[in-house]
C-alpha cells in the first residue's frame, strides 16, 4: 500500500512539473511573439527621402508617431511622447507633432483617453504596413528625413528630442 501511495504522489509531482515547465515555455514564446509584433522592423521600404504626400505641410516639418492601440511598446512610450510635446511647446519648435493610428476613430479616442496621450492624433491607413511604434521626421515637402523604429532607448529618445529642438521658430 505504501508503494502505491508513493507512486501516486510521484505521478502527481511529475504532472505538476510538466505543467509548470509547459507554462514557462509558453510564457517565453508568447513574450517573444509579442515583442516581435510590437516592434518595427521596416524592411518594407521606409527610406530617407521617400515622399509621404499625406504629411506635406507648407509651414513646417512634421514628426509623425506611428502607433497602434494594441501595441504594448506604444503604451510604454506614451510618457516620452507627452514629454516630447511639452518640450516642443516650451522651445517654440516649428515641428508639428502628430500621432497616427491605423485603428478606428472610436478605438483611438478610447485609447488616447485611457493612456492620457497628449499628442494630436489622426487616423490613416497610409502607414498601416509599418511596425509600431515608429517615429518619422518629415520635411515640409513630404520627404522622410530621420526615422526611429520600435521602442526607443534613452539615447534614441534623446536623438528625437534633439531633432525636434534644433528646429526652432
Amino acid at each position: 500500500m505504501n508503494e502505491t501511495k508513493i507512486r501516486s504522489q510521484l505521478e502527481i509531482a511529475t504532472n505538476i512539473i510538466v505543467v509548470l515547465v509547459s507554462i514557462a515555455i509558453l510564457s517565453v514564446l508568447t513574450s517573444r511573439i509579442l515583442e516581435r509584433n510590437s516592434e518595427a522592423h521596416l524592411e518594407s521600404g521606409l527610406q530617407r527621402g521617400q515622399k509621404l504626400d499625406a504629411f506635406r505641410s507648407s509651414k513646417s516639418e512634421t514628426l509623425v508617431i506611428v502607433s497602434n492601440t494594441n501595441c504594448q511598446a506604444c503604451r510604454e512610450s506614451v510618457s516620452f511622447y507627452n514629454q516630447l510635446v511639452e518640450q516642443q511647446h516650451k522651445a517654440n519648435s516649428r515641428v508639428a507633432i502628430v500621432a497616427v493610428f491605423a485603428n478606428t476613430p472610436e478605438a483611438v479616442k478610447d485609447y488616447v483617453q485611457q493612456v492620457h496621450l497628449n499628442v494630436p492624433t489622426s487616423v490613416t491607413m497610409e502607414l498601416r504596413s509599418l511596425g509600431t511604434p515608429a517615429i518619422i521626421m518629415i520635411d515640409a515637402k513630404g520627404n522622410i528625413g530621420d526615422f526611429w523604429l520600435g521602442k526607443l532607448t534613452k539615447d534614441e529618445e534623446n536623438q528625437v528630442i534633439k531633432a525636434v529642438m534644433m528646429r526652432t521658430a
